[in-house]
């Protein structure tokens, strides 16, 4: 039987497609696309001994804790991050080198990139203020005051007995 009507195309689309908003993301780090949630300042001075054994007990519980600066990426100075492997900073262990990026998502939603400059490493010889805390080395000493007076971030992790500390500078 013959066809008695005619196939109609449809109409092209005449609207723009629009993407959604990306998501405002508060107090994060993100690294190779993956997002960690950074705890609370546990002390502004990185000599307090009360805030690195706060710091070492935050992190006890799986988290990533911070000393020094809040995360916020226009104040000109610097925030220190620290988590376990394995655990919170596994993937930063595995991964992290020279030249590597993270994202920064300060306090007041502002993103920004910084890059990894600098590595040191001090072993983990549990002779600092608590039983869960290390004597750092002259090297680490001077990465971690080098953040004061930078928008910079720290970031501590350990693989095996030795702490490794990177700093990376914002772009």
């Amino acid at each position: 039987a013959p066809q008695t009507e005619a196939y109609v195309a449809q109409a092209p689309q005449t609207e723009a497609y629009v993407a959604p908003a990306p998501q405002t993301r508060y107090n994060q780090v993100e690294f190779l696309g993956y997002y960690f949630n950074v705890g609370p300042v546990l002390a502004r001075n990185m000599s307090d001994s009360a805030g690195i054994r706060a710091l070492a007990n935050y992190i006890d519980t799986g988290g990533i804790g911070a000393m020094g600066s809040p995360l916020d990426v226009y104040d000109g100075t610097g925030t220190y991050i620290a988590g376990h492997n394995p655990g919170a900073m596994s993937l930063f262990a595995n991964n992290m080198e020279y030249g590597s990026i993270v994202t920064v998502h300060d306090r007041s939603g502002n993103a920004r990139q910084y890059v990894a400059t600098r590595m040191v490493t001090t072993p983990l010889n549990n002779q600092g203020d608590s039983p869960n805390t290390s004597k750092p080395n002259a090297g680490a000493s001077a990465l971690v005051k080098s953040m004061y007076g930078a928008e910079s971030l720290v970031i501590q992790y350990c693989i095996g007995s030795t702490m490794y500390l990177w700093r990376l500078d914002a772009m």
